[in-house]
């Protein structure tokens, strides 16, 4: 048997071909593609592609939420939940809400965004516009329109948009030899913010999640988003235009969720009472208020976990030197001080507070001597610490320690001249 017939054989024992089908009309007409689809042809120098228009009053709700809550936010509140990633000057109500769909879920140079969706505010409703490719040849026209319309605006809001659809948009722009105006914009990426805050509290943070739990809105009978690219691949081999009708639903839903997901956001930063909160997304908060130099919004979060019935011992531990430490940068000294000396009964967790006294009443009181007692204080843990974990080398933060005790020594014994 030769290398042709056993190529042959070989043919025959894989799986069926799928029977040849004629490549529909619709390929090589654009106007009949989207008179099935309910779009419109929009046409210019470069090619042509498909348009979807919709237009949604800022008085609907999207599930529980009311669309028309996105013009009340505050910049700060964007600031916050951003960790400062966006300023409080980025303007949601001028900003582009974009999500794509591709022909592979990996991104790369060999892969194409075939449906754009960018939603954006105008005259008190939301605007959603799909952009749909028919034919790949036609790249160009449809990103000549996204750079015009996401030139009249500015700023971008996305879920994952930052490590996929704008790299992958900016990739297709440059490789059709067009100037890329999406990397000019600030960009809010919900993914990050919705992870600082809820992590896994449901599970995951898909947006589909967030979504059941959060904005009470359910997607029945939604397409997954792993079938999306073959459903593309199958219409631009066979022409089929049945089921792009629900990925075009999906792409739609995502984009409209992107302004309900900002709203809640903007609602948990501002939340007062957070007493019916789990503890750990009370933490969260109260972290990220800190981390931001919201340091009085911070210590008030703080002050409602205190009796937190969830909490661990450890994890009251830590929220209590977290406290000291936000009560510190407020330059409340008296309760850093009394929130450090409950802390020193915390086993390993008292090395920070053993420190923090330290520095207090070297740097403040100049009780030298009270210091030095901190100071070896902090230097026996960290040495239980490491003779239980068999270390020889003395790390960085008892370099730190020996530093600090032998420069006390120093002042103690000049004072006692």
């Amino acid at each position: 048997m030769n290398l042709k017939e056993k190529l042959r054989q070989l043919d025959k024992s894989g799986p069926p071909a799928a029977p040849a089908q004629p490549p529909s009309r619709a390929l090589d007409d654009v106007e009949a593609v989207a008179s099935m689809l309910g779009g419109e042809v929009v046409e210019n120098d470069s090619g042509a592609f498909i348009r979807f228009r919709y237009v949604i009053p800022l008085s609907r709700r999207h599930g529980s939420i009311e669309l028309s809550l996105i013009e009340e936010i505050s910049g700060h509140s964007v600031e916050a939940f951003s960790k400062k990633s966006v300023p409080h000057s980025f303007n949601l109500t001028d900003a582009v809400y974009i999500d794509t769909e591709t022909t592979g879920l990996a991104g790369g140079t060999g892969t194409y965004v075939f449906l754009i969706g960018a939603g954006y505010i105008e005259n008190n409703n939301f605007v959603i516009e799909q952009l749909f490719l028919p034919r790949l040849a036609d790249e160009l026209a449809m990103l000549e329109y996204l750079n015009s319309l996401v030139s009249e605006r500015n700023g971008l809001v996305s879920f994952n948009g930052k490590s996929f659809d704008i790299p992958l948009l900016v990739t297709r722009c440059i490789a059709n030899r067009l100037q890329p105006v999406l990397n000019l914009h600030q960009h809010l990426d919900l993914l990050h913010a919705a992870r600082r805050i809820w992590k896994q509290d449901y599970g995951n943070c898909r947006l589909g999640t967030l979504e059941s739990a959060l904005m009470g809105f359910e997607r029945y009978e939604d397409i997954p988003g792993e079938e999306i690219p073959y459903i593309y691949m199958e219409f631009l081999r066979y022409g089929h235009t049945e089921r792009l009708t629900p990925v075009l639903s999906h792409n739609k839903l995502d984009i409209a969720s992107l302004v309900a997901l900002v709203i809640v956001l903007a609602e948990k930063v501002e939340q007062r009472d957070v007493s019916d909160l789990p503890a750990q997304q009370v933490q969260r908060l109260a972290r990220l208020h800190a981390e931001n130099k919201a340091f009085e919004r911070a210590a008030e979060i703080f002050h409602h976990m205190q009796n937190h019935p969830e909490l661990t011992e450890n994890e009251k531990s830590q929220h209590i030197l977290a406290q000291a430490q936000v009560q510190k940068r407020l330059g409340n000294f008296e309760q850093a001080i009394s929130l450090w000396q409950q802390s020193t009964g915390f086993g390993s967790l008292a090395l920070e507070a053993f420190v923090e006294l330290a520095k207090y009443y070297e740097h403040r009181e100049k009780d030298f001597q009270t210091a030095l007692d901190y100071t070896q204080k902090a230097t026996s843990i960290l040495k239980t610490r490491a003779s239980l974990r068999g270390q020889v080398m003395m790390d960085e933060a008892q370099q730190l320690l020996q530093h600090r005790a032998k420069r006390l020594q120093r002042k103690i014994a000049k004072r006692q001249k």
